[in-house]
């Protein structure tokens, strides 16, 4: 299952001191108070930092070529069966026949997961 990006939230209560840091865990929302605002942001970059320590967020400029190897070979040091890989390399070279990425900077969570991406690719390829 892949997990989306959590992202803890700075707000004020209501006739209440202070500045709180909320954030969920797993499916249970945690508060911590604070007595100001810059202390608060502070405690909330932390802890976004903590929350997401297994997402990949920096910007890697590979080829396609180079993008499908390191899966692959990511797909080996998981263990999978031969049969597997070959199934998951097929299924890229098709995605790659389809879609063309250039490099892996063209690939980003908000565009490769939805079709528009792939759908205007193939209206660019008919002009």
């Amino acid at each position: 299952m892949m997990e989306t990006m959590r992202k803890p939230w700075v707000y004020k209560r209501k006739n209440i001191k202070g500045w709180w840091v909320g954030w969920y865990e797993g499916t249970k929302r945690k508060a911590k108070a604070f007595p100001n605002k810059g202390l608060a942001e502070h405690f909330c970059h932390i802890k976004y930092t903590q929350l997401n320590s297994d997402v990949f967020t920096s910007i890697v400029d590979f080829d396609g070529h180079q993008m499908v190897e390191e899966y692959r070979k990511a797909k080996q040091v998981e263990g999978l069966q031969e049969a597997s890989i070959y199934e998951v390399m097929l299924t890229l070279g098709h995605l790659k026949r389809l879609a063309e990425p250039p490099s892996s900077r063209a690939v980003t969570q908000n565009n490769w997961t939805s079709s528009s991406w792939i759908a205007g690719k193939k209206s660019r390829r008919t002009l």
